[in-house]
């Protein structure tokens, strides 16, 4: 029953670059799938987060190539050095000396900045690339979110026990009975970030804090990229939560979004447990807004 009445509630108040080394046979802006890693530290990291919430990657079958993608520069030359990506349907892998770090993709996107080195950017208009549902006119977009959801972009003070005003009608009182309106209570405030973080949002980042991956031998791994937090997995939270709407198969669904660094985080109502809270494809996203026919060129 309280599903249906958080359905209600947000359907009332949501506001309506080509690579230069690719796998053989990918088209540039798709990721045309692979049945290989393109390293063995890639596939750890990949069981691993698989292990700890299944999905947390995207399949394998559905991934890009191995790519070795411009970022930073050779300090006698400098000539733009390459490093080792893979692309999940979740994010972006990077193989850095030996490690594997994780791309800021959607703070990229967000900005309109492709990073290609640790200093350097490349500017790129954020894309208008759907960031859930179908993809078909009407969904939400980076671009568009940016736009009508600026006031949750900015900085924001300390909230925790109170709500989200989405949960609130015009008198301040709880739209929902308090079991429902528990899971949107702001439980934490990333005083660093600048933005509160609801209890159903803050729960699925605990889940990930079970992430675990092996060391190989003689591969100097850093200990903070071998047991990585929740916080790390998601990076830091860029917005407050807000709610958007969404077409599914052509049928327009409520969802609540929160944005962070390399993830974003979606609740959908409609879902059933364990999957009412998922990922968005920002791996997918970010790849065909760099590597799209349309897209960042100049960064690769």
């Amino acid at each position: 029953m309280w599903c249906r009445v958080i359905f209600a509630t947000l359907a009332l108040l949501a506001g309506r670059c080509a690579p230069t080394e690719q796998k053989v046979g990918q088209v540039a802006g798709q990721m045309a799938g692979t049945n290989a890693f393109a390293h063995p530290y890639f596939e750890d990291r990949w069981d691993a987060g698989e292990i700890t919430l299944p999905g947390f990657w995207g399949p394998l079958s559905t991934a890009s190539g191995g790519i070795m993608e411009r970022y930073g520069e050779d300090a006698s030359t400098g000539m733009p050095t390459r490093r080792l990506v893979q692309y999940f349907d979740k994010g972006r892998m990077e193989l850095e000396r030996g490690n594997v770090t994780f791309g800021a993709l959607v703070a990229e996107m967000i900005l309109g900045q492709v990073g290609i080195g640790n200093n350097t950017i490349e500017a790129c208009p954020t894309p208008a690339i759907a960031i859930a549902g179908d993809g078909g006119a009407g969904n939400p977009t980076y671009a568009s979110i940016v736009r009508q959801h600026a006031d949750r972009f900015a900085r924001a003070a300390a909230q925790v026990g109170s709500y989200p005003p989405e949960i609130l009608d015009a008198a301040g009182q709880l739209r929902m009975g308090n079991t429902s309106a528990s899971l949107f209570e702001y439980t934490i405030y990333e005083s660093r970030a600048g933005h509160n973080i609801p209890r159903v949002f803050a729960d699925y980042r605990d889940q990930v804090n079970r992430f675990r991956s092996r060391t190989f031998p003689g591969v100097p791994d850093l200990p903070q990229q071998l047991f990585l937090s929740g916080e790390d997995m998601l990076g830091p939270p860029m917005s407050e939560p807000f709610a958007e709407t969404i077409s599914v198969k052509g049928v327009w669904t409520p969802i609540y979004v929160q944005v962070f660094t390399r993830r974003t985080l979606i609740y959908n109502a409609v879902n059933p447990n364990p999957l009412q809270v998922e990922m968005g494809d920002v791996g997918r996203h970010y790849y065909q807004w760099r590597y799209g026919e349309h897209g960042c060129s100049r960064a690769n």
